[in-house]
């Protein structure tokens, strides 16, 4: 069951299905929640095979992303001489994880060209998405935050499937929880948005285009 679950896992990662693992030295162990990885992604990258992890900002610790099947860690700094980890990844709910050598990942990578360059579009898909998360982190206004997170994660309809709680969304765009609370409020009451359940519609006022404007 377990080898069942890794290989479903591999097989989503966008980094480890670039990589021949069949003969490669892994171990595969299980992270209760609650649990803090950070120290382990020094030298080695781990894939996430079942549960949740969130990774935090060292300092005032803002919530980056939340990681679940096939996502992985330590492949930012898999080619960094800076052995420190500046972020910190905390397991949420409990999960089997994959951990595998950094040094191993470097020669799988330099053995494969192919593999190489699906490792550099991996890194630069990443950079947008942290240039993104730095965006809405430096908005100013609190109401500008929400506005310019939900903007930039509309589906053609004009809704935003939560993926994540209230108290999550809020570490992430670096706020209370009772903040957040307050500016959903306010933006239902102006008609900026309508909020079902975990969906969030953005209406078409002049709020929400400034909103994505700022993103």
């Amino acid at each position: 069951m377990q080898k069942q679950m890794i290989s479903k896992a591999v097989q989503a990662s966008p980094f480890f299905r670039l990589l021949d693992i069949s003969h490669s030295p892994s171990r595969a162990f299980e992270a209760l929640k609650g649990d803090i990885l950070s120290d382990l992604a020094r030298s080695n990258v781990i894939l996430v095979c079942s549960g949740e992890f969130e990774v935090y900002s060292s300092g005032k610790e803002v919530l980056l992303a939340s990681l679940c099947q096939g996502d992985c860690f330590g492949i930012n700094s898999l080619y960094s001489e800076d052995e420190e980890v500046e972020s910190k990844i905390l397991c949420r709910r409990k999960g089997v994880l994959l951990s595998m050598s950094k040094d191993e990942c470097r020669r799988l990578l330099e053995c494969d060209p192919k593999a190489m360059a699906g490792y550099a579009a991996l890194c630069n898909e990443k950079i947008h998405f942290l240039l993104g998360r730095i965006s809405e982190l430096t908005v100013q206004s609190a109401r500008d935050r929400v506005l310019s997170y939900l903007a930039s994660r509309r589906s053609e309809d004009g809704s935003v499937v939560l993926d994540r709680s209230r108290d999550a969304l809020a570490s992430m765009l670096n706020m209370s929880r009772a903040a957040l609370f307050a500016q959903m409020a306010t933006l239902q009451k102006e008609g900026i948005i309508k909020v079902q359940n975990r969906r969030i519609l953005l209406l078409e006022q002049k709020g929400t285009a400034d909103g994505a404007k700022e993103g």
